[in-house]
C-alpha cells in the first residue's frame, strides 16, 4: 500500500515537474514571442518612421522644386514681358519712321505731280497762243490771199475783157479780110494749148533710231485728213502705257495737231510706225510729223 502511494506520489511529482517544466516553457516561449513581435513592432516603427520621414523629405523636395518652377517661370515670364515691351517699342518706333517715310513720298509725288501738272498746264497754254498766233496769221495771210486773189482775178477779169473786146475786133477784121478774099485760101485756125498743172506734195521722209520721248510733245499730221484715221490714231495713242492725249487741234483739210504728254521715256517713234493708220514718221526739231494712210 506504502509503495503505491509512493509510486502516486513520485507520479504526482513528476506530473508537477512536467507541468511546471512546461509551464516555463511555454512562459519562456512566450515571453520570446512578445520578446520578438515587441522588436518586429519596434522595427516596423522604426521603418515607418524613416519611411515618414523620407516622405517628408520628398515632400520638402517637391515643394523646393515646385517653389524652384514657379520663380523660373515668373522669371521668364517678368523676361518675357521686357522683350515684349522692347519688341512692342521698337515696332512702334519702325511704324512711326515707315509713316514718316510714306508721308514724305507722298508730298513727294503730290509735288511732283502739281509741277508736271504746270508744266502740261504751261506747255497747253503756249501750245495755244501757238495755235491762237498761227490761226490769227492764218486768217490774215488768208484775207491777204483773198485780197490778192480778188485783185488778180479783178485785173485778170480786166485784161480778158480787154482781150476779148481786141479778139472780137480782130475776128470782126479777119472776117472782113476772109470775105475779101479768094475762098481757096482759107485762113486755118489757131488752137491754144492748156498748160499742165503740176502738183507737188511734201513726203515726210521717216527717220532712224528709236527715238524716246519724255514732257509734251507735238505730233504734226500732214494733210490730206481722213476723219476716221485720225479718231483711229487718238484711239491708239489713248492706249498707250505713260501717255496722255491733251488735245487735238487744227482743221481736216489743212492739217492737224495732236498735243500729248508723256509721263515717262518711250519710244514714241517706233510706236507710231506700228500703229495701223499710219503711213509715215519723222523727226522735226522738238515735234514729230505724221502722215495718216489714205483710205
Amino acid at each position: 500500500m506504502r509503495g503505491v502511494e509512493r509510486a502516486a506520489e513520485a507520479e504526482a511529482r513528476r506530473q508537477a515537474m512536467e507541468a511546471k517544466e512546461k509551464s516555463k516553457r511555454e512562459a519562456r516561449e512566450l515571453a520570446r514571442m512578445e520578446a520578438k513581435e515587441a522588436k518586429e513592432a519596434r522595427e516596423r516603427e522604426k521603418r515607418e518612421a524613416k519611411e515618414v520621414r523620407e516622405l517628408a523629405k520628398r515632400v520638402a523636395r517637391e515643394a523646393q522644386r515646385a517653389k524652384g518652377r514657379e520663380a523660373i517661370e515668373a522669371r521668364e515670364k517678368k523676361e518675357r514681358k521686357a522683350k515684349e515691351a522692347k519688341e512692342a517699342k521698337k515696332r512702334a518706333r519702325r511704324e512711326a519712321i515707315e509713316a514718316k517715310e510714306k508721308e514724305k513720298r507722298k508730298a513727294e509725288g503730290a509735288k511732283e505731280r502739281a509741277k508736271r501738272k504746270a508744266k502740261e498746264a504751261k506747255e497747253k497754254a503756249k501750245w495755244e497762243a501757238k495755235e491762237a498766233k498761227e490761226a490769227k496769221e492764218k486768217a490774215k495771210r488768208e484775207a491777204k490771199e483773198s485780197k490778192e486773189r480778188e485783185k488778180r482775178e479783178a485785173k485778170e477779169a480786166e485784161e480778158s475783157a480787154k482781150l476779148g473786146a481786141r479778139e472780137a475786133k480782130e475776128a470782126e477784121k479777119a472776117k472782113k479780110a476772109e470775105e475779101a478774099k479768094p475762098a481757096r485760101e482759107k485762113p486755118k485756125k489757131a488752137e491754144k494749148a492748156k498748160p499742165a498743172k503740176m502738183e507737188t506734195e511734201k513726203v515726210v521722209e521717216p527717220t532712224d533710231g528709236v527715238g524716246f520721248y519724255r514732257g509734251m510733245v507735238v505730233l504734226n499730221i500732214a494733210p490730206p485728213i481722213d476723219p476716221a484715221q485720225l479718231d483711229g490714231l487718238k484711239k491708239a495713242l489713248l492706249g498707250v502705257k505713260d501717255l496722255r492725249v491733251v488735245m487735238v487741234g487744227g482743221a481736216v483739210g489743212e492739217g492737224s495737231q495732236i498735243l500729248i504728254s508723256a509721263e515717262e521715256p518711250i519710244p514714241l517713234i517706233n510706236i507710231l510706225r506700228g500703229i495701223p493708220v499710219v503711213e509715215e514718221v519723222a523727226r522735226k526739231g522738238d515735234e514729230i510729223q505724221v502722215r495718216l494712210k489714205a483710205k
